[in-house]
């Protein structure tokens, strides 16, 4: 909801304006003012009716005689009246700790709530203090917790997360929400959004994770076991591996299981692409399969796109050293050998190589590409 109270002049008598608005239903209410008003002057903004609290601030300025204003006036009233309580949380937490200077920096925000975040039932100093303290974000031993000045301890972080207190909660840009001192030590893969059934509680989970920071998340969300939360979002950082992994029906523990083996792949030139490689030729259907083929990536091996070096390969497999293939060189066409023990093998060519399975072939694929 976004209604204004339209005065003129000095007069406190006026009249309401619902947004989004005509031309025509402004013209009404002009004339409504010219009727009861007892001052001349400029039609102005009094107050504002809205869904999103403290609003009236970032848009009282707005010049109603100008077609420009009028118009993010109407898209900003579009786009509230699509809000649920939380995202009008948001948006008043947003504006207040953004540097707002006009109606485009308010429709910049108000169509970018998803670069923010809500921390619920933080709204002072002291709560923002318990929550940091509390979830593990920052590491005291219990036994002192009692003893802390969690408003100052809060009023730090408030500074320095640089987030705006609502009705709501604390509000703050994605990229400051706070993370576990734990979860620095390993480079993310997976980035968990989770909250609790119902939407209780929200937690940020980066994976792989230790089993302590698993267990801090479980307190943070109030939950025992994650089966009582859900995935509301979930982003890898690694190129390409969203696009050929089903992201439907995960659980946290094979998240996690999934991230723990890519950060092995990692540790190894060309297994990441292995992996792709394979996801790629055996489609997985689910999350749990794309962990099995992780889990069991000895299975494959990457080899040549080339038929002629891939028919040296081959050679060199069934016991062929350099002196032998120097030998053969020259009376031996490598590049049809390759072809042919290719399609034996069951090679397949990927975008991010060519792979092939040591036990049971991939089924035969045209080689024309290759060839070229």
């Amino acid at each position: 909801m976004l209604k204004l109270h339209l005065v003129r002049g000095n007069n406190q008598e006026g009249v309401f304006l619902n947004l989004p608005t005509t031309p025509g239903e402004i013209g009404e209410a002009y004339a409504m003012l010219d009727t009861i008003s007892r001052y001349a002057g400029e039609v102005r903004i009094a107050d504002v009716k809205s869904s999103v609290h403290d609003l009236k601030q970032y848009i009282q300025c707005a010049d109603l005689t100008c077609q420009e204003d009028i118009e993010k006036l109407n898209q900003l009233a579009s786009i509230i009246n699509g809000l649920d309580k939380r995202n009008c949380w948001i948006l008043s937490g947003a504006l207040s700790s953004d540097c707002i200077e006009g109606l485009d920096d308010v429709l910049k925000v108000a169509n970018n709530l998803d670069a923010y975040e809500l921390i619920e039932d933080v709204g002072s100093d002291r709560e923002l203090g318990g929550y940091m303290v509390e979830n593990g974000f920052m590491e005291f031993p219990e036994k002192v917790w009692p003893y802390l000045d969690y408003a100052g301890i809060g009023a730090e972080q408030y500074d320095k997360l640089g987030g705006a207190y609502t009705l709501g909660g604390y509000v703050l840009r994605k990229e400051n929400v706070p993370k576990h001192e734990l979860d620095e030590i390993r480079e993310k893969i997976f980035q968990l959004h989770l909250s609790s059934h119902y939407g209780a509680k929200h937690s940020f989970l980066s994976l792989p994770a230790t089993v302590e920071l698993l267990e801090t998340t479980k307190r943070c969300l109030q939950i025992d076991e994650f089966a009582e939360a859900d995935i509301e979002e979930l982003d890898t950082l690694i190129p390409y591996l969203k696009e050929h992994i089903p992201m439907d029906c995960i659980s946290v523990g094979e998240a996690n299981d999934l991230a723990e083996c890519i950060e092995l792949m990692k540790q190894t030139d060309g297994e990441l692409l292995k992996y792709l490689s394979v996801l790629t030729v055996k489609k997985p259907g689910t999350f749990i399969e794309a962990l099995n083929i992780a889990m069991d990536l000895d299975e494959y091996e990457r080899v040549s796109s080339d038929p002629y070096e891939y028919g040296q390969e081959y050679l060199r497999r069934i016991g062929a050293n350099s002196e032998v293939l120097e030998a053969l060189n020259g009376y031996t066409d490598f590049a049809e050998l390759g072809q042919d023990r290719m399609k034996e093998d069951g090679v397949r060519y990927t975008d991010f190589g060519s792979v092939r399975s040591l036990n049971e072939p991939f089924p035969p694929q045209s080689y024309g590409m290759i060839m070229q």
